[in-house]
């Protein structure tokens, strides 16, 4: 409870009349909370039909140390605009990957524009689908009088996007995307090749191929932190993961053994805007069932 004193509940009361009088107690101080972390993630051994199953076991635990990525955790954050420059970014970016054996940085700018036009070609692909267009839409919160754009899914100030540039993205990814494609239109107009070029840097995280998707999903989470730490904002493109093609030139590019698969790309750098970006995020007494 917020300005109660430690010990039994029945002497609050007087501890609170004793510290107005400036009274010193002589008891020992409360500890505080050691820090909790996962020490092991166990995934289920069989999948249930059921809608609600348990896929995984955590086991948390007194870790007896502040876990070092910590204090990212609130600055982590997706950024989807174009980044800016800094000399410290080559440092930062050598931060980011010291000591880790599946995590390459690409920092040549001929091999980030390269890059970033396979990702407009990934991305194109899935986007000629009708269902991922479905999807995508409904997760778009492009207008500020949608009943959940506080609440969920992508709203415009997390997508980085002006009220005009929403309007046309609902417009481009809407019923007319098909004759746009035709008429060849589509590709230049959802293109994201001058973000990607943009980036300081890419960062590839690359996990072992036959690896619990649970156990690779939290290295793919503590890296976006790691990045974050290092001062960078970051955008996953998972497209480039998610292209079988683009996949393989990718672990040829980073020279990958076999034993290994790409698990997402991140373009990360430092936003061209200071102001802050507001995310919706679920309360999480919803994410408990």
């Amino acid at each position: 409870m917020h300005g109660a004193c430690p010990g039994r509940g029945s002497e609050r009361t007087r501890c609170a009349d004793l510290a107005r009088r400036g009274a010193r107690r002589h008891e020992p101080r409360a500890r505080p909370p050691r820090p909790l972390s996962i020490v092991d993630i166990a995934p289920a051994p069989e999948q249930s039909p059921s809608r609600h199953a348990a896929i995984c076991t955590l086991t948390i635990a007194d870790s007896g140390r502040d876990d070092p990525l910590g204090d990212a955790v609130s600055r982590r954050m997706a950024w989807r605009g174009a980044f800016v420059s800094s000399p410290d970014d080559d440092a930062a970016l050598r931060t980011i990957a010291a000591g880790r054996d599946d995590v390459v940085c690409i920092r040549e700018r001929a091999a980030i524009a390269e890059i970033a036009t396979w990702g407009d070609q990934a991305e194109i692909s899935f986007l000629r689908r009708d269902a991922h267009r479905r999807e995508l839409l409904h997760w778009m919160r492009l207008s500020r009088r949608h009943p959940r754009y506080a609440r969920d899914g992508l709203n415009r100030e997390a997508l980085a996007m002006s009220a005009a540039e929403a309007l046309g993205a609902g417009i481009v990814l809407g019923s007319i995307f098909r004759a746009l494609d035709r008429l060849g239109l589509a590709a230049m107009l959802v293109s994201e090749r001058a973000k990607t070029a943009s980036a300081a840097g890419l960062v590839l995280l690359f996990r072992p191929k036959h690896e619990d998707a649970l156990v690779s999903g939290r290295h793919f989470y503590r890296l976006w932190l790691a990045i974050a730490r290092a001062g960078f904002s970051a955008c996953p493109m998972s497209a480039l993961a998610d292209a079988p093609d683009v996949n393989a030139r990718l672990c040829a590019l980073a020279r990958v053994d076999d034993g290994r698969r790409l698990v997402n790309v991140f373009r990360v750098g430092r936003p061209q805007t200071t102001k802050a970006v507001s995310h919706a995020r679920l309360p999480v007494a919803d994410l408990i069932v």
